[in-house]
């Protein structure tokens, strides 16, 4: 990776790597530009469980508040994430979050064409 950033023109310093959480559901995040209508930012079930319930919102930036929860509230398997039958209660509010910072980053900084977050 280093020698190919090298070649682009991007000297890192370093990296930083983490251990991934154990647990917990994975999601995914992700931005593409339409050519017509501009920014697309999707969210869903990540994992073994994007091609298998093929469960994703989308919405156009700029978003709303109304539009970020929504995207998220609108799945499918949103109980889930919200404690369903007795299960885990995840933080959708850091999740909606982030949402929204996306929707933010790719108006503010349209030279993003493509972005996933998983």
């Amino acid at each position: 990776m280093e020698e190919r950033l090298k070649k682009m023109g991007s000297a890192p310093e370093g990296f930083l790597v983490q251990e991934m959480v154990k647990g917990g559901v994975e999601l995914l995040l992700g931005v593409t530009q339409d050519p017509t209508f501009g920014a697309v930012v999707a969210c869903g079930f990540g994992g073994t469980l994007t091609q298998l319930v093929k469960d994703v919102s989308v919405k156009l930036t700029p978003l709303t508040q109304r539009d970020v929860d929504e995207l998220i509230e609108s799945l499918k398997l949103y109980p889930i994430l919200t404690g369903y039958r007795d299960g885990v209660q995840y933080d959708t509010k850091s999740v909606k979050d982030v949402i929204a910072r996306i929707g933010a980053l790719v108006e503010e900084v349209p030279q993003i064409l493509e972005m996933d977050i998983r």
